[in-house]
This record gives C-alpha cells, sequence and structure tokens, in this order.
C-alpha cells in the first residue's frame, strides 16, 4: 500500500509543478487597464509580481536609433508645430512654460523638469499663449523632422523673436525593438513625465553635444546615452506609476513573455514556432494568436527582426567577420542570412559593416 501512496504523492507534486509553470493568466488581470488605469490599485502593473523581471527583460531588449536633436524655443504668443513623423520623440523642458497637444487633443501643460513624449504618426504642437490667449495664424511656424537616418547636425526651432516662454531640449528616435515599439505604438497623445533632479537634463545635453560632434565612436555613444535615457524615463514612470507605461502588451500575458525572454537571451538558438509554443506552456495555434496580439507579428516574424537587429548591432560594434555573425544570431545559412539582411537593410552585411566604418570615422 505504501508504495501506492508514495506514487500517488510523487504524481500530485509533479501535477503542482505542471500547473505553476503553464499558469494561466487571468483574463481580468489583462482588461483591467481598460477598466481601473485611472484608479491604479492592484491592477497597475508595478504592483504585480511577475512585472519587475518583464521590465528586466523590456530593457535587455531596448533598441532605438537616433535620428534628430533640435534646440526648441518658443516666445510668448507662438507656437511650433510638428508634422506626423515614424520618429517617437522625447523633450525636456529646460526653460519656462507652456502647452504641448497631440492630434487636435486637450492640450496638457508644461513646464521646467518634465519630458515629453510625443506618439509616432501623429502631428503635435508646442506653444505659449502668452497673456492673448489665442494665437494667429502668422505666428505657428511649422517643423518637418530632416529623414536622414542619423543626422550630423543639432537644430535649432524657434518661434517668435525676443525673449523665450519656454525652452526644450529634443530629441527624436525610431524604437527597433518589438516591445519598445509596442510602448510607444499605444501611445495616441502626448505623455508628460515630471523627473526629479538633474540627470535627465544632464543626459539629454551630453546626447545633443555627442550628435552635433563628429569623433571616433559618436553613433555608439549616442545610441548608448539614449538607451540610458530611455531606461532611466521607464524607472521614473514607474516609480512614480505612470498609467502610460501600463501599455506594453507583452507585459500583460506571462506565457508569451516567457517564450519572448527565450527569443532575446537565447537568439542563437535554433528556435522554432514548436519549440517557442513549448516554453510558452501553449499550442502553436493558441501561441502565435497571443504573441501576435501582444506583439504585433508573428513569433517567426519577430525572432527574425530581433536576430537582423542584433546582426547590425554586432556588425556595427565589432569588427568581427560576416560569418561568425551568421552564427552568433542564429543563422545556419551564410546566403539565407545574407537574404534577409539584405532585404531589411537593403545592403550586405559586409557593404553595411564598411558603411559604418567609413561614418564613424
Amino acid at each position: 500500500m505504501s508504495i501506492f501512496i508514495d506514487i500517488f504523492i510523487a504524481l500530485g507534486s509533479l501535477l503542482l509543478t505542471l500547473i505553476e509553470n503553464c499558469k494561466i493568466v487571468k483574463p481580468t488581470i489583462k482588461t483591467a487597464y481598460n477598466v481601473a488605469s485611472s484608479n491604479r490599485g492592484p491592477y497597475f502593473l508595478s504592483e504585480r509580481p511577475e512585472f519587475t523581471a518583464a521590465l528586466e527583460q523590456l530593457f535587455d531588449s531596448l533598441k532605438a536609433d537616433p535620428i534628430a536633436f533640435s534646440e526648441c524655443v518658443v516666445a510668448p504668443g507662438w507656437r511650433l508645430a510638428f508634422t506626423a513623423s515614424p520618429a517617437v520623440g522625447l523633450h525636456y523642458v529646460t526653460k519656462g512654460s507652456g502647452w504641448v497637444s497631440v492630434a487636435g487633443a486637450p492640450p496638457k501643460a508644461l513646464a521646467v523638469g518634465t519630458v515629453l513624449i510625443t506618439p509616432p504618426g501623429h502631428a503635435w504642437r508646442i506653444e505659449q499663449p502668452g497673456e492673448q490667449g489665442v494665437i494667429p495664424d502668422n505666428q505657428i511656424v511649422e517643423v518637418t523632422l530632416p529623414p536622414l537616418p542619423l543626422a550630423h547636425r543639432v537644430d535649432r526651432w524657434t518661434a517668435g523673436e525676443g525673449a523665450s516662454a519656454m525652452e526644450l531640449v529634443c530629441g527624436h528616435f525610431v524604437a527597433l525593438d518589438p516591445a519598445l515599439k509596442g510602448l510607444f505604438a499605444g501611445l495616441r497623445t502626448a505623455a508628460v513625465q515630471p523627473f526629479a533632479g538633474e540627470s535627465m537634463a544632464a543626459l539629454m545635453r551630453l546626447m545633443l553635444k555627442e550628435f552635433a560632434a563628429p569623433g571616433l565612436g559618436r553613433r555608439a555613444m549616442v545610441r548608448a546615452l539614449l538607451q540610458q535615457l530611455l531606461i532611466s524615463l521607464l524607472r521614473e514612470a514607474v516609480a512614480t506609476q505612470e498609467d502610460w507605461v501600463d501599455r506594453v502588451r507583452v507585459l500583460h500575458d506571462a506565457q508569451v513573455l516567457r517564450a519572448f525572454r527565450a527569443m532575446v537571451t537565447t537568439i542563437e538558438a535554433p528556435h522554432s514556432l514548436a519549440s517557442l509554443a513549448d516554453i510558452a506552456c501553449l499550442s502553436r495555434s493558441a501561441f502565435s494568436k497571443r504573441f501576435r496580439e501582444a506583439l504585433g507579428g508573428s513569433p517567426m516574424a519577430i525572432l527574425r527582426e530581433l536576430r537582423l537587429l542584433r546582426a547590425a548591432e554586432l556588425l556595427r560594434s565589432a569588427a568581427q567577420p560576416v560569418q561568425r555573425v551568421v552564427t552568433d544570431v542564429g543563422y545556419n545559412s551564410a546566403s539565407s542570412f545574407s537574404r534577409a539582411f539584405r532585404s531589411r537593410f537593403g545592403c550586405e552585411p559586409a557593404a553595411y559593416a564598411a558603411t559604418i566604418s567609413q561614418r564613424a570615422q
């Protein structure tokens, strides 16, 4: 009889382990943001046990490409109007106060020490109405961001003459990794993030200086500073429980997140749809559906994107032969890697590395 009891206990222990490893996130957690975001409470991501690990994973995979930097100066009674762009904007108010509005949404107040985040794909404007409260058409300056992937200059956009009422240091970037894209793609209006201390101002000024001054390692330095800035911004948003950071959909699905973490941390592994679904403890169809809902693309398409972004990073930052990069990012064939890289970046891997080397000089 005792042997049957031992077998029963062992089976029970195994069942509990499987349940723990493959636990399902309750639907109420996923939909609670829509219901209770204004109240926050227990549904805010930072109060969920898995949030810290999920955010750390977001930090690990975070990649962004800076495309423009500028200084913005607005005089009383004037407006700077920016056309829609695929770039995300990070703007730090260094002087004065004013207002921001995105695509006709109600304006939000700006003050010294706040970070303004403008979403991609939407026109936006900053302004200082002054005493009159109304800005005439002839006191609106329209701005279009440069299309270059990395301009070797810092622009200065000025609206009005005389003493300024508001000044900002501005950076624009394109989110490259899927999780970061998901974070900012969810924005439909401007996010205004209060930021304590001088660290953000110092980072923005240093990025602007590096961006404007050509020199060895400039591109790598700007990217590293941008990553530090984004991590600082997200940490502050979590600490102050700002609801805009609660919109990374992948953080709501622990099973999909588990597979995504495996894709990022073991990018060289021979992942397949079946192996990733196994990691998530889901069927292939259920995993594909939930992965697409969380990250906006199929698992294999996102994996390919992650691998190519990693390959581009290796080619930029290290003098590695292309064949070594091929294996480091999980490709079995140099020819299939070259085809995929050429389709994504418009040139052969060797030509890409040579171009980056020339720009650095």
